[in-house]
């Protein structure tokens, strides 16, 4: 079967001006370089590597515009306290250009959880509502917000969703969620966020395709990644595997992202020179030049500068 929404999507770092307004020439430079790798199937723009809890609503919509007139196949990242502010931001984004919409969960879920028909709600709300293509993202299974594989199918059912951006940092959970839904649900591309543990999600998790910061950083050693799982040649996986662990240990150290692996992505891209930009903005802070020498010391140790 083929998916709409199968292969492989960066997950796209934004470019700030000393003054924290976007930098979008800068921007577009690093849409451009990623657009000269070949088998990506599109971005993912506003997501947390692109620091979206910063962004305002004007800015998301600025960030698509900017992505979808450099030509790509654009999801965006909405992230909203409440449904009805979701769903305006979703209408921005179609309006904007985008083609499909990654709903991440309510925060607040994060800190009070929630009841199974209050995800089901605030999907189903948001379908209806706007014509996009919607993908679930799962955060990690330790979490509130963490859907449970009985939530996970019940949005499968809705139409609109089209895929799952699957963080769920859980090898058994992976699995397990990917089998029952492809039994029922063949249709959604079941996409691996995990960064640090790319290959076993894939082997587990099967190979749909996958939604990652680090396809930003590396594209072609991700697209050779999900490739060999594909045709299920392991020694050319592992091949690519060993030239990927010292980077993904650079950028996100051991277990699931801390609040400065999106930092130290933006940092790895402007000393290898794909951006001109490193600022991040507050609370996080622009790392000094003490700080990014070391980074740098790091990445030619590592063989990636």
């Amino acid at each position: 079967m083929t998916l709409e929404w199968g292969g492989v999507y960066p997950a796209t770092s934004l470019s700030f001006k000393p003054d924290f307004s976007i930098d979008e020439d800068d921007y577009r430079k690093f849409l451009r370089w990623l657009k000269a790798h070949a088998g990506l199937a599109g971005v993912l723009c506003n997501g947390h590597t692109g620091e979206v809890t910063s962004l305002d609503r004007d800015e998301r919509r600025r960030v698509i515009e900017i992505t979808a007139s450099e030509g790509w196949r654009v999801m965006t990242g909405i992230q909203c306290e409440g449904t009805l502010e979701a769903i305006q931001q979703c209408q921005d984004a179609k309006r904007a250009g985008a083609h499909a919409a990654l709903i991440m969960p309510p925060h607040h879920w994060l800190r009070f959880g929630k009841s199974a028909d209050d995800v089901y709600r605030h999907f189903a709300l948001i379908a209806d509502a706007v014509e996009l293509d919607l993908v679930v993202h799962q955060y990690p299974s330790n979490s509130k917000a963490s859907y449970t594989t009985p939530e996970l199918l019940r949005l499968a059912s809705i139409p609109r969703v089209k895929a799952m951006k699957i963080g769920t940092r859980d090898m058994a959970r992976v699995e397990v969620d990917y089998r029952l839904i492809k039994k029922d649900f063949p249709r959604i591309a079941y996409l691996s966020c995990h960064d640090e543990y790319l290959l076993p999600s894939l082997v587990q998790g099967g190979t749909d395709g996958v939604v990652l910061g680090c396809a930003s950083l590396v594209p072609d050693l991700i697209v050779a990644m999900v490739r060999a799982v594909a045709r299920q040649d392991l020694p050319a996986a592992l091949a690519v595997e060993e030239k990927l662990y010292p980077m993904v240990r650079y950028v996100y150290g051991m277990g699931e992202p801390s609040g400065a692996a999106h930092q130290r992505l933006k940092e790895a891209l402007y000393l290898r020179g794909i951006v001109t930009s490193p600022v991040v903005r507050p609370p996080l802070e622009t790392f000094g030049t003490a700080k990014r020498d070391q980074l740098q010391s790091e990445l030619q140790a590592i063989g990636f500068i």
